[in-house]
């Protein structure tokens, strides 16, 4: 097995990885397994840079003998991993005539994010990319050796995301990670903070690669345009929350809509015959629960309140339904129901709207939000009487849909709703 550290210039990051590399494979003897590192646009034959070489001869790595190289098809082609330091890198490779043997080096090591470039920083910035580094290889290679013994023969490692930003209070990997090892599947899902720059890209390379994932706020409108085919639901709604690989094609979703749904049912009862709804939000939530809104129930009136008018604006034009109208203050909105399809309440104690500042108090509030504990909007209601429902529910519908569109089958039974817990 050959695996090639790739980064740009092939002078700082990659060549500190490959020593930290090679070095672990000699103390845990494997031999089978070699090493190298490319540059994206590197110029062959430099050195590693001066910072490199002063932070790894610290902890006892030698790159003084170390001359930079182009990362060619020849070498990705050699290469059995190609274990890249940030999603521009990973984007050549593939470019290169990669596959799924190219992977982000933080992805392969279950964590997150671009490895930054030290190149031109301060000793105390070497030392830090080096630790960084030294943590990522460590984890991949480990990972890399536990799907030897997970996998079947042919088999591979598929990786799954939560593509979104922030991400960090995400529990869809607990969620996803419970069910792939009660199914024992030879996969894992971890969340990854992306830009919306970076998020079509990863998003297209983890589906390629055989895996798949999901996508969150503020990105679900943004993939549509990476998508090779996609669902009526997408089309609907603009939006996309669920991506996959199926006959060599990025596949999208968008489950929210299904997963309104079944909260929406669990608190019909509360709400009148012809409900007017509020919904907090113009983003991707709010587009799956305005289309099944308008076209799963026998809702009056639904308005739109958003802090940009603009979005709002947006969405309303996107359904073109007379039902459907944007307000500029949502005191004025006289509802049945509040859902809260914004992020405000994730964390702290801030809450989207004052129930008690409504004309009426509301039937019923959904709040998409979930939180250890009640969410502030849930919280109120509470102490108000509101029947409510906060997003955790609505989160494991989610995560059940989306694994039947990975898999073909359904989770096993309560082990999605028993990590959420």
């Amino acid at each position: 097995m050959h695996i090639t550290f790739v980064c740009t210039g092939n002078t700082c990051r990659s060549p500190m990885a490959e020593a930290v590399a090679r070095r672990s494979l000699a103390l845990s003897g494997r031999h089978d397994v070699t090493v190298g590192s490319a540059g994206v646009a590197a110029f062959g034959g430099s050195p590693a840079s001066e910072g490199a070489r002063a932070a790894a001869a610290e902890v006892g790595l030698d790159l003084y003998g170390h001359l930079s190289a182009l990362l060619t098809e020849e070498i990705v082609a050699a290469s059995d991993l190609v274990l890249c330091m940030s999603v521009d890198h990973l984007a050549r490779s593939l470019e290169l005539g990669g596959d799924d043997r190219c992977r982000l080096l933080a992805d392969v090591a279950g964590e997150s994010g671009d490895v930054a470039d030290p190149f031109g920083g301060s000793h105390d910035t070497y030392r830090a990319t080096l630790a960084e580094l030294q943590r990522l290889v460590e984890a991949a290679l480990a990972a890399e050796w536990a799907a030897e013994g997970r996998a079947a023969p042919g088999e591979h490692l598929a990786v799954f995301a939560l593509l979104g930003d922030p991400v960090a209070h995400s529990l869809s990997p607990a969620i996803q990670n419970a069910a792939f090892v009660a199914d024992r599947r030879c996969a894992v899902y971890h969340a990854r903070r992306v830009s919306g720059e970076q998020c079509g890209p990863v998003l297209r390379s983890l589906a390629l690669a055989g895996g798949g994932g999901n996508v969150t706020s503020p990105h679900k409108a943004r993939v549509v345009g990476f998508l090779d085919r996609s669902t009526g639901a997408v089309a609907a709604t603009g939006a996309c929350n669920v991506f996959w690989c199926a006959d060599g094609e990025v596949w999208g979703d968008n489950t929210d809509v299904e997963a309104f749904g079944s909260v929406w049912s669990d608190l019909a009862p509360a709400t009148d015959g012809n409900p007017e709804v509020l919904v907090l939000g113009a983003g991707g939530a709010a587009r799956a629960v305005v289309h099944f809104l308008l076209t799963s129930t026998a809702v009056a009136q639904v308005c739109i309140w958003n802090r940009s008018a603009g979005r709002a604006a947006t969405l309303v034009r996107h359904f073109g339904d007379p039902r459907l109208a944007k307000v500029a203050q949502w005191r004025t909105v006289s509802s049945s129901v509040v859902v809260n399809a914004t992020s405000v309440g994730t964390r702290g104690r801030s809450s989207p709207v004052d129930l008690e500042a409504l004309p009426r108090p509301p039937l019923a509030v959904i709040d998409l939000v979930y939180r250890k504990g009640l969410t502030p909007l849930c919280r109120q209601a509470d102490r108000l009487g509101i029947p409510s429902r906060d997003g955790c529910g609505m989160l494991v519908r989610q995560a059940e849909a989306s694994y039947r569109r990975w898999f073909g089958e359904p989770p096993p039974e309560g082990a999605m709703a028993m990590a959420a817990e």
